[in-house]
């Protein structure tokens, strides 16, 4: 059959989403949600039903160094429940060398782990930052992948991130962990309604300054005359400034929202630049980000407020998210979210 398939795997609050194009028998995997917890059991087990005996990968997109986007592929490669050709990933391992030593920083951590891991297992690995002068491009079968994030401004960014990190060895473990610690001060609205009231009278829109998630991939997918825009944790700035070059909205069959759904990852700006009415919302809901974010289910619903709004998740959290919105969600069959498009239409 000539048919995408993509299939977004519930992975609590990580993400995991696997490309099918049955033409031609190619399948690429971005990220694979959390080293941990029910999100990660829910990935192994829905990747071993979905591949079966078929467990090649041509392509793995780590889209950037968190857990919940890469804390699973260290047990799925060495599980054997998959076996990944190529790996997209930009890692702070490729950055400098002599800045990386043991820090109790997860993501910066995990980065280097997993990266010892893949050159161990002689998986090939490669980089990718978006440049003016490039195409910016990846094609596998009939899908084209052009990305938009990161930029140069971006990775450098992450390499002082990475720098600052060699220096917090030096503190205490208690000092490390308080540092580290993070919440959400962002205000909790009791319905869709009140939101989007709220943003009507005022919208400030405080952007998410955090590296790593500054370094994620962003690209749009290109399949025929489909085009789905994949966000990652991307930061808006670089996604407002690569749309805003464009002679009119840009249309999209589905947005996976930046951050699940976090509302500064997500702005009113970015909305205005694009049309879309299928968006998803990669969250389980349990955590204490604030994700998802009512916020950005409000701007995006003052531009399209007959959207359907996908979470890869039916978790009593979401549900209760999604309670005064309900006739416009759509929710995961079997842990599984998925998606068609044909090539010839």
């Amino acid at each position: 059959m000539s048919q995408l398939i993509i299939q977004f795997i519930n992975a609590g609050v990580g993400d995991c989403i696997l490309l099918t194009d049955q033409a031609n028998n190619k399948k690429i995997l971005i990220d694979s949600g959390p080293s941990k917890g029910p999100g990660r059991a829910i990935v192994t087990h829905t990747l071993m039903h979905i591949l079966g005996d078929n467990k090649d990968i041509d392509l793995a997109i780590l889209t950037h160094n968190d857990d919940d986007h890469i804390g699973g592929f260290e047990g799925l490669l060495k599980s054997n429940i998959i076996r990944i050709k190529k790996i997209l990933f930009n890692t702070v391992a490729q950055l400098e060398s002599d800045i990386f030593i043991d820090s109790g920083k997860a993501s910066y951590r995990q980065d280097l782990n997993l990266y010892k891991t893949i050159t161990e297992t002689n998986i090939d690995i490669e980089s990718l930052v978006v440049r003016e002068d490039s195409f910016n491009t990846i094609e596998i079968g009939d899908i084209t992948l052009r990305f938009i994030s990161p930029n140069q401004s971006k990775m450098k960014k992450l390499k002082d991130w990475a720098q600052k990190e060699k220096k917090l060895v030096e503190r205490k473990e208690e000092e490390r962990l308080k540092n580290n610690k993070k919440s959400s001060n962002n205000i909790v609205y009791n319905n869709l309604n009140d939101a989007i009231q709220a943003i009507l009278l005022e919208d400030i829109f405080e952007p998410d300054t955090r590296a790593p998630n500054g370094s994620s991939f962003a690209f749009i997918l290109e399949y025929a005359k489909h085009r789905l825009l994949f966000l990652g944790d991307c930061h808006m700035d670089i996604i407002e400034e690569y749309f805003l070059d464009k002679e009119a909205p840009q249309y999209f069959d589905l947005v996976k929202l930046s951050h699940h759904s976090s509302e500064h990852n997500n702005s009113q700006e970015f909305f205005n630049l694009i049309e879309c009415e299928n968006f998803v919302v990669c969250s389980d809901g349990v955590n204490n980000h604030g994700h998802p974010s009512m916020k950005t289910i409000a701007r995006l619903s003052k531009n399209f407020p007959h959207s359907l709004i996908h979470f890869t998740s039916d978790s009593e959290s979401i549900k209760n998210f999604a309670q005064s919105f309900q006739e416009r969600c759509r929710f995961p069959k079997d842990n599984i979210l998925e998606f068609t498009y044909d090539l010839s239409k």
